[in-house]
């Protein structure tokens, strides 16, 4: 079949899946539904079409999960997402003088992804069996584009939390195909391709560093021992590191870190720390306030041993926890749960016991026979080709791998360097060795990034379904290897595919009927919905102005800035374990709190804490008053905050009460320079 003819099969079935899992997950409905309420990723995309990296210069812009910062609002999902929608954007304007539709930018994503996975497929592991080559990419294609979780992920509220981590599974699964690409055809090409990926990656998602430094580590282990070139000629089991083959490596890992760059230097400009995102800096509604105490302060659960933190991730990865919505810290969610305080999101279903024993068998199969290829060597020398690096073909252990398949005995010479193997039979033995290859690598990719994102979801203070979403390119992977594994150890047995698909089919279909969601469907709206919503939005902000030197008790915030006070609950100066606080010029912070029920008034208010941004500040002295306690910290120290709008964030209890509704200190003033007098205007003489 020509190329071009496989190229536009491959992309009328990656547009027919994108616009069907839209339509399947109620994400696209009907015709012109298809636009988010509130898309922070549009507001971003505007913004970078303007040439600017700030969502808005106004505070009265400011929305939920906002930051502050250096006079602009940012948002903190990324710029991937909206890089991406820019070229959509710039065409719809052209066209059709709107946005482009947010969920049809996603069903364009996910179109794409599917095509070159198909494509990726079908240039790396077809052979000349037909049928064989549709169950095989067939198979692969359910794996890992129907995969129950993910579907579950797309159907549930179907936000701009839900948007981004669809997005960051579509960049696994392109990592993914690069390997297997890779292990087809190992060119210079190639692997910097896949270097570039692995780097940008992040810019969609933080914890789309672990898949990408896996995928580098990975990748340069394969070319490292790959046998492929003619440079490697040589009579001992396992090649030698040639400078040429070395200098390709310098260069993959260079262009890998040149566009990983990108991620802390973009941080940087955004939120003043190349390893910040955002997330101790944005701004939540009193609901969440637990939360921001947690990723500001401190939280319990940090402390807490690693075997019971392990133990209670586990139960959130497989252990099927009931779905608790927005009640955030309930009790028995699941089973193994830490008898601590933590922000716990179950709103929709993910994975079961049944995904952990799939994954669990195919990581140790696929590890004992790598294990087994690493004992016996990559096989016999291969003959002198004469190809270079950016033409390479996979040619070692052809002949082997024929007789094997003949069952025929590998040992013998005379097989080794017979002349009558048969064309179909190379293309057979191609295809095999590709499979195993690409299925020992998407094993090792797969295994080593979900350990690292165990260990490191397992002590984060929040926990949410989605977040048990970023493990899915690694599950599905591990079932991926497992399935390519099959095609290549067992090409001859049509019928071992043909059972293995129709028992994954049934499978797949199960969960997808059992699939659940808290927070119901998405709900999308036409564009004229989305044109008088902003309408009445922008005509409700009243312009905000900037607070002077001091905050009282029982006064208004006049102040008209969004989630200012949040935390400084009613006129008796009643507070939360944390409350946020927009200042100018803060020259120091001065609190006057006194005690309400439950404080201890002989200790003090020792638990205060503040920050403004991201620093914490020093607090200098506590001195009793008539009313209760005067807390003094220094101003901060970093001159980004020392002039200019800023958000102080103050915690008023230990982190070991970080859930309880209201502290148990009221916060009767707050102070941060000196008050400027107002001069008087004399009267005039008689």
């Amino acid at each position: 079949m020509p190329t071009k003819l496989r190229w536009f099969l491959a992309a009328a079935l990656g547009v027919l899946y994108g616009m069907g899992v839209l339509w399947a997950t109620g994400l696209v409905p009907e015709w012109g539904r298809w636009f988010q309420k509130v898309s922070y990723h549009r507001a971003q995309t505007r913004a970078l079409l303007r040439g600017d990296l700030a969502v808005s210069h106004r505070i009265e812009d400011l929305r939920l999960d906002h930051c502050w910062v250096n006079g602009r609002v940012q948002q903190v999902w990324g710029l991937g997402v909206s890089v991406w929608r820019t070229p959509l954007e710039v065409l719809s304007q052209m066209i059709v003088k709107h946005s482009f539709p947010d969920y049809l930018a996603l069903g364009a994503f996910l179109a794409l992804v599917a095509t070159v996975f198909l494509r990726v497929l079908d240039c790396t592991l077809n052979g000349q069996d037909l049928e064989h080559a549709a169950l095989m990419i067939g198979g692969a294609f359910v794996i890992v584009f129907l995969f129950p979780p993910f579907l579950g992920l797309l159907a549930s509220r179907g936000a701009v939390w839900e948007e981004t981590v669809a997005y960051a599974y579509g960049v696994g699964v392109l990592m993914a195909a690069g390997l297997i690409a890779l292990a087809g055809r190992p060119t210079a090409g190639n692997y910097l391709g896949l270097s570039a990926l692995s780097g940008m990656a992040a810019l969609v998602r933080p914890t789309l560093w672990v898949y990408g430094a896996c995928t580098m580590v990975v990748a340069t282990a394969f070319i490292g021992r790959a046998r492929w070139t003619v440079v490697d000629r040589c009579p001992s089991r396992w090649p030698r590191l040639t400078s040429r083959r070395a200098r390709l490596l310098a260069l993959g890992w260079l262009v890998c870190l040149a566009a990983a760059a990108l991620v802390p230097l973009t941080n940087w400009l955004r939120f003043g720390a190349p390893s910040e995102f955002g997330h101790r800096l944005n701004v939540q509604p009193k609901q969440l306030i637990p939360s921001l105490y947690a990723t500001r302060f401190d939280y319990p659960f940090r402390e807490v041993p690693w075997t019971i933190q392990a133990r209670e991730l586990l139960a959130w990865l497989f252990g099927r926890p009931r779905l608790n919505g927005s009640d955030y810290y309930a009790q028995d969610i699941h089973r193994w749960q830490a008898d601590v305080p933590r922000w716990r999101e179950s709103y929709f279903t993910t994975y079961n016991e049944a995904t952990g024993a799939a994954v669990a068998v195919a990581w140790v199969w696929c590890t004992a026979v790598a294990l087994c290829r690493m004992r016996s060597g990559p096989g016999l020398p291969h003959a002198p080709t004469e190809v270079s690096l950016g033409e390479a073909r996979p040619s070692s252990n052809v002949a082997i791998v024929c007789a094997r398949l003949r069952s025929e005995s590998p040992d013998e010479p005379a097989m080794v360097g017979r002349a009558d193997v048969a064309q179909e039979d190379r293309a057979a033995a191609q295809q095999a060795t590709a499979a195993v290859e690409s299925s020992l690598m998407i094993a090792g990719w797969s295994l080593s990034s979900a350990g690292l994102l165990f260990i490191f979801y397992s002590r984060t203070p929040v926990i949410s379904s989605r977040y048990l979403l970023d493990f899915g390119p690694a599950f599905a992977g591990a079932l991926l290897a497992a399935w390519l594994l099959i095609s290549g150890k067992w090409r001859p047995h049509k019928r071992v595919l043909l059972a293995g698909f129709l028992v994954l089919g049934s499978w797949y279909s199960a969960e997808a009927f059992h699939l659940e969601t808290a927070y119901g469907g998405a709900t999308p709206l036409r564009w004229n919905e989305v044109e008088h919503f902003e309408k009445v939005t922008a005509a409700a902000k009243q312009n905000a102005t900037h607070p002077k030197c001091v905050y009282r008790v029982g006064e208004p915030f006049t102040t008209r800035i969004p989630f200012n006070g949040t935390g400084w609950l009613d006129a008796e100066g009643t507070v939360a374990p944390c409350v946020v606080l927009f200042v100018t010029d803060p020259e120091f912070l001065e609190l006057e709190v006194a005690p309400g029920p439950g404080a201890r008034v002989e200790e003090g208010p020792v638990a205060w804490r503040a920050k403004v941004g991201l620093e914490f500040l020093q607090r200098q002295r506590m001195e009793r008053t008539r009313e209760g306690w005067r807390l003094v910290f220094a101003g901060p120290r970093r001159k980004q905050y020392q002039r200019g709008l800023q958000p102080v964030f103050l915690a008023t209890v230990p982190k070991e009460q970080l859930a309880e509704p209201r502290s148990p200190w009221r916060l009767l003033r707050v102070r941060w320079r000196e008050e400027t007098p107002t001069p008087s205007t004399p009267r005039e003489a008689p």
